[in-house]
């Protein structure tokens, strides 16, 4: 027989751990005892596991859905307007050092701020090129910065996938794009805001979320 329970969070979390103390019956007692004569005796193992407890799992919980909504609203912005607001692309990166914080991620966080900077490095040489606008080099930094390394490859499949489903709402006449001389041109913001839920969701952002109180 297994039994785990939590323990008091108040008392014993620390550094962003919740303490679990798993219970195992060592001793089997025999058939012919009567229960109030089983005097089991029981061995006692301590686990920590990383992640935020309970309030602190509300917050990232919350800032998630936060970025989630400041996401839809560049989306939305940029298919109207063709630009992408620098307001919403300096919350959504605030959001992500108010999450690493709610969620005691703060030794991820100098490897998503290195990974971001490298990736805005490259796509300048884009942006320098006029094969990208600004609006769009700035969102996409943001976007790796909530990706670090680890979730990149994950955003950028979903990214692809969006960009075809765009594409394809294109031919069919339920979205446009703009033509210029440089060639067509198409909203970025609604492809990337999509790739990042879906990276949200299905990285290590739902299993942190999802399983840290466990």
């Amino acid at each position: 027989m297994v039994r785990v329970r939590m323990a008091s969070l108040r008392g014993y979390v620390q550094g962003g751990k919740v303490p679990v103390f798993v219970v195992k019956d060592t001793q089997k007692p025999p058939k012919e005892l009567l229960p109030n004569q089983i005097k089991p005796r029981y061995s006692y193992q301590y686990i920590a596991i990383r992640g935020p407890y309970l309030p602190q799992l509300f917050v990232a919980r919350s800032i998630l859905l936060v970025a989630g909504w400041t996401l839809v609203w560049a989306a939305m912005t940029d298919l109207r307007q063709r630009k992408i607001p620098n307001q919403l692309v300096l919350i959504l990166g605030v959001l992500y050092f108010l999450y690493v914080l709610a969620a005691g991620r703060l030794g991820d966080a100098l490897w998503h701020t290195g990974f971001a900077l490298v990736v805005f490095a490259g796509m300048l040489w884009a942006y320098a090129q006029r094969l990208m606008g600004g609006g769009d080099v700035k969102l996409l930094a943001v976007a790796f910065l909530w990706t670090g390394p680890w979730l990149a490859v994950n955003f950028a499949v979903f990214m692809l996938i969006g960009v075809g489903i765009y594409m394809g709402s294109v031919k069919l006449g339920w979205a446009s794009v703009d033509q210029s001389d440089r060639g067509t041109w198409m909203p970025l913001a609604p492809v990337v805001a999509g790739a990042l839920i879906f990276t949200f969701a299905s990285g290590n952002y739902a299993q942190i979320l999802w399983n840290a109180a466990q």
